[in-house]
């Protein structure tokens, strides 16, 4: 991964990097290497366009950032794949978001969307 600069897509978030200090940026740089983060200097050239179950499900075995939103608004959350608490022999992708305590709760991504809820790469250009 090339060093990343002021104004380029965050690797945990999306949105652009404010950070302007040099060492800063090589840290960041060296931690999204560190933990596998992707380079979303790619993506950011994607359309932004609601994410289906099945690129949700390839993301959340990768452990990508996406941003969810719903009823309660927009929020960036971690997806992963785990088993489901009522069949031990099937994994879905669940994404963990912050709550008002400032904990994290993970939500089962299928349900979210038969609620109505929408994921997409990058902040959604409504909710920023």
């Amino acid at each position: 991964m090339r060093l990343l600069r002021t104004g380029d897509p965050c690797p945990c978030c999306g949105e652009p990097i404010e950070l302007t200090d040099p060492e800063a940026l090589r840290r960041l740089t060296a931690a999204a290497e560190q933990l596998g983060l992707p380079d979303r200097r790619e993506t950011a050239k994607q359309e932004n366009e609601p994410l289906t179950l099945g690129e949700l499900e390839r993301m959340a075995r990768k452990g990508l950032a996406v941003w969810c939103v719903d009823r309660d608004g927009a929020g960036c959350g971690v997806l992963s794949m785990r088993e489901d608490w009522w069949d031990n022999e099937k994994k879905s992708p669940y994404i963990c978001l912050p709550n008002e305590e400032r904990g994290m709760n993970q939500y089962s991504v299928e349900f979210m969307l038969e609620l109505g809820a929408e994921f997409y790469r990058r902040r959604p250009e409504a909710s920023a």
